[in-house]
């Protein structure tokens, strides 16, 4: 397994969790709904205050710059600012 980058300032790069196909009363969604945008983050660039590593974020569905490593999707999201990608920390 390669090595992952390491985000810059106030960056923080975050494991896409995927959507899960069935709720968890059993119902079976259609491909095209999007419950929602979580991730699980891996790094912290060196100005993050309030976010880990393995805390559970969610962000906006246009929001991060994604990276593909190991047949995985990961995506930097930044957390500082007005405009910020992270919505909160679940």
């Amino acid at each position: 397994m390669a090595k992952l980058p390491r985000p810059l300032r106030d960056r923080i790069l975050a494991e896409k969790i995927p959507n899960e196909a069935k709720t968890p009363s059993g119902i079976i969604l259609p491909v095209n709904v999007h419950l929602d945008n979580r991730a699980k983050v891996v790094a912290v660039g060196p100005l993050v205050k309030y976010v880990k590593i393995g805390d559970t974020v969610q962000y906006f569905q246009s929001s991060g710059i994604p990276y593909f490593q190991d047949n995985k999707s990961y995506i930097f999201l930044k957390t500082s600012d007005e405009r910020t990608d992270v919505e909160f920390v679940i």
